[in-house]
């Protein structure tokens, strides 16, 4: 059975690292990699947007999870929006058609998110969104 190739936008909180745990017991899926989205802070160290985790503690996770990470790093919405369809563009390329967010009970963030995938005709793994 093929596998779907999906990569986890990872935050290095709870709501991601239960994604990535659904996703891996998931015959479905096949994670391929994990993104974050960095940005340089005014004290010169890279963190998540989100959380304000430092990118060094985002690297160890990876390398521990045995998952590797992408990075994306922004200095505007510009910049993200198109640094976002870029990293999509090669998704594609590698047949790689799905991206999973964890902050699955954000309702606004959520809607947002899917409307800039759509614009890509690329979608979000739906694998959060289903509660037992």
């Amino acid at each position: 059975m093929n596998r779907e190739k999906v990569i986890v936008s990872w935050s290095g909180g709870k709501d991601s690292a239960l994604t990535l745990y659904k996703l891996l017991n998931n015959s479905k899926y096949q994670v391929v990699g994990l993104l974050s989205i960095l940005f340089k802070h005014t004290d010169g160290k890279e963190y998540i947007g989100m959380h304000m985790i430092e990118k060094s503690i985002i690297a160890q996770q990876s390398e521990k999870i045995g998952i590797y990470l992408h990075t994306i790093y922004y200095t505007d919405s510009k910049s993200y929006h198109n640094k976002m369809r870029a990293f999509l563009e090669w998704c594609t390329s590698e047949n790689i058609l799905h991206i999973a967010f964890g902050d699955i009970h954000l309702q606004e963030l959520r809607k947002k998110r899917e409307q800039q995938l759509a614009t890509v005709q690329y979608f979000p793994c739906g694998i959060c969104n289903q509660r037992k």
